[in-house]
């Protein structure tokens, strides 16, 4: 499935290779303004936002299989330590020669899938505060480019988990703690973000399109929050 800003339309290949077209339905006020085109592969579960100026790829989960970890390496970075990411792309001169071999080799093993960078609510509350637009966009294409949509689950929601699962031990019942790494819609904020159907009866009775839409949306709502000026935002429009 694509859809491109410059016509407004939704193309959808089918397995024979036709393609077929439909309007808009809305989705060029939903998406960043500095998205101009998304690709979304349905046998590799793979989202591709291409800005302007860059290529993102994200993951997604499935319904059965929604958080693919396949046992890979978790490395959490701090906004600083995203920040020094950003500077070994657009200004290696700011950082030094270890910091820059470290960068470019952490970036690499996320790109290839071979670790996981998961980004947080605070980066992306963080992101969102920078006045410097030409920086902010930097720093948000390379947070979501390392993190391939892999998310920190919102800590209260993690502390809610863990009460639940300690309190249902009690009483002799076993609540598993949902996974604290995640690709699962609304991750980062989950403890104040409720996922919604789409409002199309095919979609909303299909678990998996269900899935695929509130995913997709959800990594839209991401890098609108980091990639647009405020009054940009589409939450704020």
């Amino acid at each position: 499935m694509q859809w491109r800003r410059d016509d407004g339309t939704i193309a959808v290949q089918l397995r024979d290779g036709t393609v077929r077209g439909y309007p808009d339905l809305g989705l060029s006020k939903s998406f960043s303004r500095r998205i101009v085109q998304a690709d979304y592969y349905w046998p590799r579960r793979t989202l591709i936002l291409t800005t302007d100026l860059s290529r993102i790829d994200l993951e997604l989960g499935t319904v059965r299989n929604p958080n693919p970890l396949r046992r890979r390496p978790v490395v959490y970075l701090d906004q600083n330590h995203m920040s020094t990411l950003s500077k070994a792309l657009r200004a290696p001169q700011r950082v030094t020669g270890r910091e820059w071999q470290a960068a470019i080799r952490l970036m690499r093993l996320a790109g290839e899938g071979k670790i996981v960078v998961p980004f947080s609510g605070a980066h992306m509350s963080e992101t969102a505060a920078w006045t410097d637009d030409e920086a902010r966009f930097h720093l948000a294409t390379t947070i979501l480019s390392v993190s391939r949509g892999w998310q920190l689950r919102d800590p209260l929601q993690v502390r809610h988990g863990e009460f639940v699962s300690l309190l249902s031990s009690f009483v002799g019942r076993s609540v598993p703690v949902g996974d604290v790494i995640t690709l699962e819609p609304n991750g980062a904020l989950a403890s104040r973000v409720s996922r919604k159907k789409s409002g199309d009866q095919l979609i909303d009775e299909s678990p998996t399109l269900l899935h695929i839409h509130q995913s997709t949306l959800w990594l839209n709502v991401a890098a609108s929050i980091m990639l647009d000026e405020v009054w940009d935002c589409p939450e704020f429009s």
